[in-house]
């Protein structure tokens, strides 16, 4: 993870998400900046399709994100997660999900809500199960859980 420090992280987010929102982008990237939180101004990127939070030092989702509704891509490997939060189910574009390698103990039921969704990747987390709704994906072909998860690959 980033030693950035947590002001100048949020202050080059900001920049980012500014950059992203004047250009219309589908994706945004704020991969290994060391953010503890991600600015709210990412709300209003309603044409985001990919957000890439990979190596940063979040502690939880933040509720800005519910708001991206054409959210396809989300990435949040390498933070230190121990959960998701349940509004997770009403990103119901999402078609790849990655929680790699966080903090993970449980995934809320409302992940069956996901029906886009083709990928989940949930390696090297502490996850002893896996929530019943996950049987609820009809598109869901690929599923990674191994190492660190007592769930058995």
């Amino acid at each position: 993870m980033s030693k950035r420090e947590p002001e100048a992280a949020f202050a080059e987010a900001e920049r980012r998400i500014a950059k992203a929102k004047a250009k219309g982008s589908a994706e945004l990237d704020l991969y290994h900046l060391g953010l503890e939180k991600v600015p709210e101004a990412v709300a209003q990127l309603n044409q985001l399709r990919s957000l890439e939070l990979s190596a940063n030092r979040l502690t939880s989702l933040p509720p800005a994100i519910r708001h991206l509704t054409r959210i396809e891509s989300l990435n949040l490997t390498e933070n230190p997660l121990t959960s998701l939060p349940d509004w997770i189910g009403e990103l119901t574009r999402l078609t790849w999900l990655a929680c790699q390698a966080d903090n993970l103990t449980s995934i809320p039921e409302s992940i069956g809500e996901l029906q886009n969704l083709r990928i989940l990747s949930v390696p090297r987390n502490r996850l002893q199960s896996l929530p019943h709704s996950i049987g609820r994906l009809t598109k869901l072909n690929t599923i990674s859980v191994r190492k660190r998860s007592g769930i058995a690959a």
